[in-house]
């Protein structure tokens, strides 16, 4: 899991940026938009606010790919551990 504020860190952004929930949301939509042309979970969903859920974008882009229920928390668990389940790797044995 990571945040809005560690990413902008990562790309060299202000974390303070008033513009922050914008760029990166722009950012993650099309990384999930890519994601799930691709047959899989959104990836995004491994990015949350201070409170540790998702921003209210990554909730509109789930309703618009269909995928949307009445419990906000349930939907992103539900997302998170698919995105999880498909990106794990196996560990290595040195």
């Amino acid at each position: 899991m990571t945040t809005y504020q560690d990413i902008a860190v990562l790309l060299g952004m202000p974390a303070r940026d008033r513009h922050l929930p914008d760029t990166i949301g722009t950012i993650l939509g099309v990384l999930s938009r890519h994601e799930v042309e691709q047959r899989r979970p959104m990836r995004s969903s491994v990015v949350v606010n201070a409170d540790g859920m998702p921003g209210d974008g990554f909730f509109r882009l789930a309703a618009e790919f269909g995928r949307s229920g009445d419990d906000r928390r349930a939907l992103w668990k539900r997302e998170l551990a698919e995105t999880y389940k498909t990106w794990k790797r196996p560990l290595t044995k040195t």
